[in-house]
């Protein structure tokens, strides 16, 4: 019985070894040159933001918008914390998780997601 065990335990070790040797040499991005990207890797030319988005994303910020946070908006497809809702009550200051806020004069509504 114990001897049956040790054969058991070895062919799975064996098989997972393999499995992940296989697993290994299926990359693309290792080789000769790990520092570059391969030729028929997918490109994105062009990320940008359409003006709704961008008010969206500025929504319960005060006017006048500083231009640091404007910039950040209009950024690509980069993640940033600026497009999320935060923190519900007291600490959402843009009014995100509100209906209505009543003293952010901005006139957009966030999406739903």
């Amino acid at each position: 019985m114990k001897t049956m065990k040790n054969v058991m335990l070895f062919a799975i070790c064996a098989m997972a070894c393999a499995t992940g040797a296989t697993a290994q040499t299926a990359s693309r991005i290792a080789g000769l040159h790990p520092d570059r990207r391969p030729d028929d890797a997918p490109r994105v030319p062009e990320a940008a933001r359409t003006p709704a988005q961008v008010e969206q994303t500025l929504y319960g910020v005060e006017k006048p918008i500083p231009g640091n946070v404007e910039l950040i908006a209009a950024t690509g497809n980069w993640w940033v914390p600026l497009r999320q809702p935060g923190m519900n009550a007291p600490y959402d200051l843009r009014g995100w998780h509100s209906a209505a806020p009543s003293d952010t004069p901005s006139t957009a509504m966030p999406l739903a997601r």
